[in-house]
């Protein structure tokens, strides 16, 4: 198992983060302000990032692109993230088995458990902390990399 350590050596770049520059994730989130900001928090990880607005869009964009992550806000205007989920998880193939972080802005511990319970890998609390997204994505590293080497 490689060791991480966020922070060390080359600053937000470490060995993680490196093995997974080239890194495919769709952002759905339907305010356009909340995607500025969770595209810049993950610049530094020099992340491939496409963004869509709404439910339908995501389910859209996994049926026809390949992503390696998918970070979606639960509350859109179509549908939520945990219908999105739902969806993604009973497609065939391997985006069904694609990690998924939801960003909520409920914090109550089952608003939390219900994103987990779908088949979200992670969630996060708005507004959202940089080093809480990145400890996610590092969260999903394992999943991820699997995924990148079966392909």
């Amino acid at each position: 198992m490689e060791e991480f350590q966020m922070g060390a050596g080359k600053g937000t770049t470490d060995l993680w983060v490196d093995c997974l520059s080239s890194l495919k994730v769709l952002l759905v989130e339907d305010d356009k302000i909340n995607q500025t900001v969770i595209v810049g928090m993950l610049k530094p990880l020099k992340f491939d990032i496409d963004a869509v607005e709404t439910g339908q869009a995501a389910i859209d964009y996994v049926q026809n692109y390949p992503c390696d992550l998918i970070l979606t806000d639960v509350g859109l205007s179509d549908m939520t993230g945990i219908d999105v989920t739902e969806k993604i998880r009973a497609a065939s193939g391997p985006v069904s088995m694609c990690p998924i972080i939801g960003v909520t802005a409920h914090a109550s511990k089952a608003d939390r458990a219900r994103c987990i319970d779908v088949g979200m890998n992670e969630c996060l609390t708005k507004p959202v902390d940089q080093q809480a997204l990145i400890l996610a994505v590092k969260n999903c590293y394992e999943q991820i990399k699997a995924r990148q080497q079966s392909n």
